[in-house]
């Protein structure tokens, strides 16, 4: 309980951006939806631009998940700090 109240927050963040995407048609069992939906960043930044950001929002999410792992591990070893 106390878990989905801190979480909410989040969640209410993530529906309202999910919102504001355009629909797309994601029924097909290919990737196309996806690609139709990133294509669109496309037409708003050229391709160098939007492959950089892509590109570093992918690597420093990836790089805080597994810090806050590694740090979350090392702090279970006892004697640690």
């Amino acid at each position: 309980m106390l878990i989905e109240l801190l979480l909410k927050p989040f969640f209410s963040l993530l529906n309202s951006i999910v919102y504001l995407l355009p629909s797309n048609n994601f029924t097909s069992p290919t990737m196309t939806g996806i690609f139709d939906l990133l294509s669109k960043g496309l037409y708003f930044f050229g391709s160098a631009t939007f492959i950089l950001v892509i590109g570093n929002i992918t690597f420093w999410s990836v790089a805080h998940i597994a810090w806050a792992i590694i740090e979350w591990v090392y702090k279970k070893i006892p004697g640690i700090n």
